[in-house]
This record gives structure tokens, C-alpha cells and sequence, in this order.
């Protein structure tokens, strides 16, 4: 959850309130994506091409590996790791660009 919200909030950081109009039509492609509702092999390619990327199919697959059994549940849970140190860092360069943006004024 803590990388799928921060995912959604990297728009927001760089658009404003334009950016929470941009993450609708991507959570709802997160969500059908990552294949809890509808299996992947009977996704349409556009949400087959978009599951690599979000963290939501990663967590929802782990989740269904432990629930039902599965293997390679670890290298799910390692991937949805790095997504969200990636997306940490992607926070970390957006805050640090938008800090120099707007430099402080003296006022003497």
C-alpha cells in the first residue's frame, strides 16, 4: 500500500491539483491491471503492457501466493520493494527541484 500510494502521489507532487485528475485514470488501470479482478492472460495488452509497472500486480500476486500457494512469492515482494524505493527516490529529486524553484528572499 505504502508504494502504490506513493506511485499515485508523484503526479500530484509535479502537477498540483491538475495531477489528482491525471492518478484517476491510473488507479483504476492499477487496479484492473494487477489482475485480482480478471486473470492475466485474458487481459487486453494495454493492461498486460501496464502490470510491469504499477506495484499493485506485484502485491496483489504475492497476496494470492500466500493465500492459495505459489512460489516465487519472495521475488514479488522484491520487486514491490524496489518500486518503492524507486518511487522515494523519484519524491526525493521532485522535492529537491521544487525547493530550488521558489529560493527564499531576504527581507532586510
Amino acid at each position: 500500500m505504502f508504494a502504490a500510494l506513493n506511485v499515485n502521489l508523484i503526479f500530484s507532487l509535479i502537477l498540483g491539483q491538475l495531477g489528482i485528475i491525471i492518478n484517476m485514470p491510473f488507479m483504476l488501470t492499477q487496479v484492473v491491471s494487477g489482475a485480482g479482478l480478471i486473470p492475466r492472460p485474458i487481459l487486453p495488452e494495454f493492461f498486460k503492457a501496464m502490470s510491469n509497472i504499477p506495484p499493485c500486480f506485484y502485491a496483489i500476486r504475492a497476496d494470492y501466493n500466500i493465500l492459495y500457494g505459489g512460489n516465487h512469492t519472495e521475488t514479488l515482494w522484491l520487486q514491490l520493494f524496489a518500486i518503492g524505493i524507486v518511487t522515494i527516490v523519484i519524491h526525493l529529486i521532485i522535492v529537491a527541484f521544487q525547493k530550488n524553484k521558489n529560493p527564499l528572499v531576504d527581507v532586510a
